[in-house]
């Protein structure tokens, strides 16, 4: 993995999502950036394996604690946690993600819960701890299909549908609360952005990468590293102007 010229030291972050795909490379990137890291995520097996291996970096600081984040009370110790550990919370990256393929009811009112009721749950408990402390960082991580439709023919019939209804909606949403918090707290010096990357290549059938390919400007699917950057450059002071953003990190797909 690349180094950055990013110096976040001395930076307390707390990472959601944290056993997840792109939170490894996010939180790879963090710690070589010197920062104090706590990442958080329901699977505790997955989030203590990710920890000990990203402590073999040797640089940086970071520390896991497992809860489930669409509970307050849960955000609440995950708060206690940190603040009993670095006495503040300086950047939060709400990376959490539901992994439902369907769209019964059950499954759209789990993934809302997941997607959307987890990042309100922080942004309120987190980032109400930043608006008492003086300032904070907020990165809510997007979609592009927060923002257009999937384009369905990528997917024929023998390939499962990877982006159901409810996760278009959650994101689209994400996009929206990420602008209405940013404006909230503009002048508490809490500013909230949003990332949205568009497909990232994590060995998908290659049948779908063909058909992705040819759909993107830049002619093939990001290699996961290609979002960090992005990230740390919104955790950075270099984006201190900005607030209320939509990062788009997609190839050119919505370009188009």
């Amino acid at each position: 993995m690349k180094n950055y010229a990013f110096n976040l030291k001395n930076k307390s972050v707390i990472l959601t999502g944290g056993a997840g795909f792109l939170a490894k490379y996010f939180a790879e990137g963090l710690l070589k950036c010197q920062a104090k890291l706590i990442i958080t995520d329901i699977n505790k097996n997955l989030l203590e394996k990710r920890s000990w291996e990203l402590k073999k970096l040797k640089t940086g600081q970071i520390d896991y604690y497992p809860q489930d984040i669409s509970q307050k009370a849960a955000v609440k110790k995950i708060l206690h946690f940190a603040l009993k550990k670095y006495q503040k919370i300086d950047i939060l990256i709400n990376n959490v993600a539901a992994k439902n393929q369907h769209v019964s009811l059950s499954d759209w009112d789990k993934t809302l819960a997941v997607d959307l009721t987890s990042v309100k749950n922080c942004l309120e408990i987190i980032g109400y701890h930043m608006l008492k402390n003086g300032g904070g960082n907020i990165i809510n991580i997007g979609s592009i299909y927060g923002l257009v439709s999937p384009k369905f023919s990528l997917y024929p019939k023998n390939l499962k549908m990877g982006t159901p209804s409810v996760y278009a909606a959650s994101k689209a949403a994400l996009i929206h609360l990420t602008r209405y918090y940013a404006c909230l707290w503009a002048k508490k010096n809490v500013r909230v952005n949003c990332l949205s990357p568009g497909g990232v290549f994590n060995h998908q059938p290659m049948e779908f990468v063909k058909n992705y390919n040819r759909e993107v400007p830049l002619g093939r699917m990001a290699k996961p590293e290609e979002i960090v950057g992005p990230l740390l450059f919104l955790c950075s002071p270099y984006s201190s102007y900005m607030t209320g953003a939509n990062l788009v990190v997609d190839g050119g797909w919505t370009a188009w």
